[in-house]
């Protein structure tokens, strides 16, 4: 089902060249004429440049949306305020300390990077625990696991500290990644809904373009100008951010009186950029700062 909302999904092409500071203004070529890219403090992309100004490339951590744990059902209610409380009881034994590291297997291929041991995961199962006085839950065993999760780069199998856990139908998962390589964001904290300005997905090109699909054109009333939907990018060191603009054209010949239906069963116009330089580790943006799904074209 179409939204009934504009829907821009963004083709985005990989590098790996660094980008220099906010790029000026240049001419985008697209089916919709020459756009120039909004200046800096223009005021339609800034909540998206400010929330990611200071997003690090190096490492360049993952992206998920919410954190990318993962809380198996339980028994009680009792056990489940245990859990949102982060109270847990250690198992018997000495916990697992390896391996170092651990491979990701993201779009682009394998990555090896740092893990954190048990001990660590299971002080971040255990980063909300308050004294309650409610009984703490009982870890059984700890094991390394992996599974598939969406992150702004694509599906990704990542490895994950998993806990048995007394009164609780399955396992809790904790990242096994060093802290630095991922990252966790809530979608609800963004204003706006989504699919207002982007879609959360995108798919990279190979010959360094951006091709994003705009709400197409909506049918013009008579007596009423035309309306024209054109891509707006931003760029900054760390973010790449992609909206639109409204362009008003010539009135449609008619009388502005007569009885005119427009269906809100909105389609989508492709429309062909290119970024300044490659879009490499930087975020790609929506302009509320809700990050966009990039993955690889088939």
């Amino acid at each position: 089902m179409r939204l009934l909302a504009v829907v821009l999904v963004v083709l985005a092409a990989a590098g790996c060249d660094r980008p220099p500071g906010q790029a000026g203004p240049r001419p985008l070529p697209g089916p919709t004429g020459v756009v120039t890219a909004p200046p800096p403090g223009g005021g339609e992309h800034d909540a998206a440049v400010a929330r990611w100004r200071d997003f690090p490339l190096s490492p360049r951590p993952l992206l998920f949306p919410y954190e990318p744990w993962r809380e198996a059902g339980f028994r009680t209610i009792t056990a489940r305020l245990a859990a949102q409380e982060g109270l847990f009881e250690p198992p018997p034994g000495p916990l697992p300390t390896g391996p170092a590291a651990v491979t990701a297997e993201l779009p682009d291929g394998p990555l090896v990077v740092p893990a954190i041991g048990a001990a660590a995961a299971f002080e971040a199962l255990r980063r909300n625990a308050s004294p309650t006085g409610r009984t703490p839950l009982r870890v059984l065993r700890v094991e390394l696991r992996h599974r598939e999760v969406r992150t702004d780069r694509g599906p990704a199998t990542l490895p994950f500290r998993a806990f048995a856990v007394a009164e609780a139908a399955g396992y809790i998962e904790v990242p096994a990644l060093d802290p630095a390589h991922w990252r966790g964001w809530d979608p609800s904290a963004f204003d706006g809904p989504i699919g207002v300005q982007a879609h959360d997905r995108a798919v990279r090109n190979r010959d360094g373009t951006i091709t994003v699909f705009l709400q197409d054109n909506p049918m013009p009333c008579p007596g009423h100008p035309a309306v024209r939907h054109e891509a707006r990018v931003t760029e900054t060191a760390s973010v790449v951010v992609v909206g639109y603009q409204e362009v008003p054209g010539e009135p449609v010949p008619g009388r502005p009186d007569q009885l005119c239906a427009q269906t809100l069963d909105w389609g989508a116009d492709p429309h062909t950029l290119r970024l300044a330089v490659p879009l490499g580790g930087r975020v790609l943006s929506d302009p509320d700062g809700r990050p966009i799904t990039v993955t690889a074209a088939p």
